[in-house]
């Protein structure tokens, strides 16, 4: 039963890491055409900085949650930051803050999905558990997200960061500290 229950928290939380990533990677660059104005150039940019951060910040988390054995701790308030970074974009307008912005998101994000996984296969096989039943709760996660989103950016385009920030958040709220022992989340 314990394990079950570990199973379906790790499996919502991918639902909601990669819910609140559809919300936001697929519909930013309409965002900053339609509602901000930006030029493709800047665009190109602005969503380029995630692949690039993530090169050097991604190895620098693994180390870190290897280090300090937080990986739980860690993962939560990368969460955390990313989701409040996100709200940022509700607040400006011009490409160098946007930049800035979206270079806190991809320092932050980038530890959410490595650690994430590197707990879930952990506790997978610890378990004997199929990895790819809980990784499919984030396929499903996204491709619901981009179908809800897509149509209510249609009438509120921000809505996209709010729903950013409250997917990632819930991430940070997730109740793992009964598990971290176990090796879930």
């Amino acid at each position: 039963m314990k394990t079950q229950k570990q199973l379906y928290i790790l499996q919502c939380f991918y639902f909601f890491a990669f819910f609140g990533s559809g919300s936001i990677a697929p519909l930013l660059s309409v965002y900053l055409n339609k509602s901000i104005g930006l030029s493709g150039f800047e665009i190109g940019i602005i969503m380029s900085i995630g692949p690039v951060v993530t090169i050097f910040f991604q190895p620098f988390w693994g180390i870190l949650s290897d280090k300090t054995n937080s990986p739980t701790a860690i993962l939560k308030l990368c969460a955390f930051f990313a989701g409040l970074c996100g709200l940022g974009y509700l607040f400006i307008d011009q490409f160098v803050w946007i930049f800035v912005i979206a270079t806190m998101i991809a320092v932050f994000q980038s530890a959410i999905v490595p650690i994430s996984d590197s707990i879930t296969i952990k506790y997978t096989s610890e378990h004997n558990l199929d990895y790819g039943n809980v990784r499919m709760y984030g396929a499903l996660g996204f491709g619901i997200a981009v179908f809800i989103m897509g149509r209510l950016s249609e009438i509120a385009p921000s809505i996209i960061f709010l729903s950013f920030f409250r997917r990632i958040a819930d991430l940070f709220l997730c109740n793992c500290d009964d598990t971290e022992g176990e090796g879930c989340c």
